[in-house]
């Protein structure tokens, strides 16, 4: 693969002196490009949206070595329809949820080819982390990173497990360590305030893992993941609302749906879930885990 979108083609032992020449150019370039938007709006950003691979050892999981179908060939136009049509759902804070593709189009365009080249190279022992960049709201916006690991197991079914979807760095994340692959392990994640959506066509959802799904490769997909509308009867004819003044006073108002949840919800949901990993990995007592929880909960109030 070509330029800097793989930091180092297979994590720990190929070309130690390779990797780390190439991390010290993505974190140079990093670095003017966080310092460019910082003096013009004060918003960390992402030079150009590149996702990120690397081949790594695949850790197993419930203690047993997967069986990997390594190297494997599955077509680029294929992953673009699988990964086209993943949704997922978070749970709010409030009661709410909502649910949200993983991944934009234009995000999928250019993953695709990328992780499918990386499958092809793949040992019968590896994985391939990847992470993928997208913003919210235009170009100097927040950016959000999707990591996950991704394997054709030994049924010749695609896994992706996600070790986050859409998160993005908050005041108490590191912004060079959010631009980089992290080594969390995703097939571990029993608890998330995300689902992978479970009713996604030709995926099927690990029911003890959230985040972690297979889909056939055989499976045919739909080339346009959203389905054509259906030919329906006549809509009637729309009927004029009555005058305030004639208003039927016994009529119940219709109440509002409920707002989307705002980016103080989003910042206390990434809060939760830092505190909670600095808890599971004995950063923090919990005690202090308690307090500062209780803390973030009452901004809600």
């Amino acid at each position: 693969m070509k330029g800097n979108r793989i930091l180092c083609d297979r994590s720990g032992h190929d070309d130690p002196a390779a990797a780390s020449k190439s991390r010290a150019r993505i974190s140079a370039r990093h670095l003017a490009a966080w310092l460019l938007c910082t003096a013009l709006a004060g918003l960390p950003a992402w030079a150009d949206n590149e996702p990120l691979l690397r081949l790594e050892p695949a850790p197993g999981h419930a203690g047993q070595r997967l069986p990997l179908a390594h190297p494997a060939t599955i077509s680029a136009d294929e992953l673009a329809r699988a990964l086209g049509v993943l949704d997922f759902v978070e749970r709010g804070l409030l009661g709410r949820s909502s649910r949200n593709p993983v991944f934009g189009s234009d995000e999928v365009a250019v993953l695709s080819p990328l992780l499918a080249e990386a499958l092809g190279r793949a040992e019968a022992s590896e994985q391939v982390r990847f992470a993928s960049f997208s913003r919210r709201g235009g170009t100097l916006s927040q950016l959000l990173k999707t990591e996950a690991v991704s394997f054709i197991d030994g049924e010749g079914l695609l896994n992706v497990a996600f070790v986050g979807i859409h998160e993005f760095a908050g005041a108490d994340v590191d912004f060079f360590d959010f631009l980089a692959l992290s080594d969390r392990d995703p097939l571990v994640i029993d608890r998330s305030l995300l689902r992978l959506a479970d009713d996604t066509p030709g995926w099927t959802v690990r029911e003890d893992r959230p985040l972690w799904t297979r889909h056939d490769p055989t499976t045919p997909l739909p080339a346009d993941p959203t389905p054509a509308p259906t030919a329906g009867p006549a809509a009637p004819e729309p009927v004029a609302p009555p005058a305030a003044a004639e208003a039927d006073e016994s009529t119940p108002a219709i109440a509002a749906p409920p707002a989307a949840p705002g980016t103080l919800e989003a910042e206390i949901r990434q809060r939760l879930e830092f505190l909670k990993r600095l808890y599971e990995d004995g950063l923090i007592t919990e005690e202090e885990y308690e307090g500062q929880r209780r803390e973030a909960l009452r901004r809600l109030e």
